[in-house]
């Protein structure tokens, strides 16, 4: 549960992030969005006095044209770490760092959960994450709560729609026409939450 009336989200022009932005806008939450790495990294211990909240969704998601894995790493692990530490000293509340699920990808088919330790360190991303989630729980001065939450792939309506998500893509065919294409060269794994 969010526990302030005054939220900052990192990544608030995302899929996920535009989405959470209006749902809690639309809840009387005042919310100050920040998009971009770059944005996010230059925030001040100042910008943050009034914060009561901090939801870190900005990451880089996978290494692209142009992006090497050394930046990936500066972005989703030692600016999330400088982030959390400017929050600490200004004294926000609570910040929820989202991870990613697919540290469970290609571990065996068991139920897993956050103690699970065969976890898939295959891909950059997914390291970056778990690195990010092991320097967190290293900053225990401050009374501020850290959560992180390991996200499935998530779908749905979003003022930033992507219809690379394969759910959302499958509905997206249905709604136009009357033949659904599901063009893959994997098995997904898809999570539905009610």
């Amino acid at each position: 549960m969010i526990s302030g009336k005054h939220i900052l989200i990192t990544g608030s022009k995302g899929y996920l992030g535009s989405a959470l932005l209006c749902y809690l806008q639309e809840r009387g939450k005042i919310v100050l969005g920040i998009d971009r790495p770059d944005d996010f990294r230059k925030l001040s211990v100042s910008d943050l006095e009034d914060i009561d909240v901090v939801i870190h969704l900005a990451a880089y998601p996978r290494i692209e044209p142009g992006l090497n894995e050394e930046t990936l790493y500066q972005v989703n692990v030692d600016s999330t770490r400088q982030l959390a530490e400017k929050a600490i000293t200004a004294g926000v509340k609570q910040f929820i760092f989202t991870s990613s699920c697919m540290l469970y990808m290609g571990a065996s088919p068991i139920w897993k959960d956050e103690r699970h330790e065969n976890l898939n360190l295959d891909n950059p991303y997914a390291r970056s994450k778990f690195q990010a989630e092991k320097t967190l729980q290293t900053l225990t001065e401050g009374s501020m709560k850290i959560i992180v939450l390991r996200l499935a792939s998530v779908f749905g309506y979003s003022p930033n729609m992507r219809y690379d998500f394969g759910l959302n893509n499958l509905m997206a065919q249905a709604s136009v026409g009357d033949k659904i294409q599901i063009r893959s060269h994997k098995t997904v794994t898809i999570s539905y939450v009610e």
